[in-house]
């Protein structure tokens, strides 16, 4: 999981990921590299990711990325397996 909101979140700019640092309460930075890194922090406090703060980062993304993620991971699954069961 933590893996995938990485994903979304480097598809946000610097100043997105300054901006839901802010609405979480945590330093607003403007380097995008320092957000993300803090982002992922706040979702992984000790290592492990707690749900509940996913879903505060998610409830802050801009909804686009996360379709363009979920849309583009469905369609290599998709043609992924339409390509092994493909009949010769």
């Amino acid at each position: 999981m933590k893996e995938g909101l990485a994903a979304i979140l480097m598809m946000h700019t610097a100043a997105e990921l300054s901006s839901i640092c802010g609405v979480l309460g945590l330093k607003t930075l403007q380097k995008g590299n320092d957000s993300l890194d803090q982002l992922i922090n706040y979702v992984c406090p000790e290592g492990q990711v707690i749900d509940e703060l996913v879903d505060k980062v998610m409830e802050n993304m801009w909804e686009g990325y996360l379709l363009t993620h979920l849309l583009t991971h469905l369609l290599t699954h998709l043609l992924t397996h339409l390509l092994a069961h493909k009949v010769h």
